[in-house]
């Protein structure tokens, strides 16, 4: 039972963070951020922390080649900042990364409804005796 409430008491959700890193779901939740303004890669950490209420913190070791892999793909363009005090790389999301998110949208919704459903139905099976 001390390893169950150790693992309900983690600041990173482990559990979490497995449902929310499955493949596609970080970059739709990237280009959703950058479809409101274009951001740099913490700044983009710091959203996902926000949108997700602190349940999904992200390190550098994952958001900074998952950026990587975007640009790649071209879905989203990094820039160089050279202003402030240290440089930045921003990132804007491009006509391609436009259409994947819109494209991804619907099929997201479906995926996180029915998982909703299915947290529901264990709920209501394991606590409502």
């Amino acid at each position: 039972m001390k390893k169950c409430a150790n693992f309900l008491n983690e600041k990173r959700n482990k559990f979490v963070n497995a449902l929310i890193k499955t493949p596609g779901f970080l970059h739709f939740i990237v280009l959703h951020i950058l479809m409101k303004n274009p951001l740099h890669g913490r700044g983009i950490r710091k959203e996902i922390e926000k949108l997700t209420q602190h349940k999904l913190i992200m390190g550098p070791a994952t958001i900074y080649p998952l950026l990587k892999e975007m640009e790649e793909e071209g879905l989203i363009k990094g820039k160089w900042n050279m202003g402030g005090m240290h440089p930045r790389r921003v990132y804007t999301i491009t006509k391609s990364g436009k259409a994947a998110y819109e494209n991804s949208k619907f099929l997201i919704e479906i995926k996180l409804k029915e998982l909703a459903e299915v947290a529901k139905l264990i709920e209501t099976e394991v606590f409502d005796e």
